[in-house]
């Protein structure tokens, strides 16, 4: 049996955390209530990802973007944009 890769385990973590929590949110929230749900959204993965252990791993995958922060608004914001599809 292969030795599962700790980046694949983190990747699918993320993954379903992405399919569980985020979703097109342009046509029914506000700007302040989407900074707001993106701000809730950012503190509840870095909480999991830390219970998990995988917060080192979320910090080199975010760090492209700037921060958990503005990972979670490009998720929502590519969720939207696939919505409008």
């Amino acid at each position: 049996m292969k030795p599962v890769d700790s980046n694949q385990v983190f990747e699918a973590f993320l993954r379903e955390w992405t399919e569980q929590r985020i979703w097109s949110v342009d046509d029914f929230l506000g700007e302040a209530d989407q900074d707001f749900l993106a701000e809730k959204r950012s503190i509840e993965l870095i909480a999991l990802a830390r219970e998990r252990g995988f917060d080192e791993a979320l910090t080199a995958a975010v760090k492209p973007y700037g921060g958990v922060l503005w990972y979670v608004r490009v998720l929502f914001s590519t969720a939207s944009f696939k919505a409008r599809s």
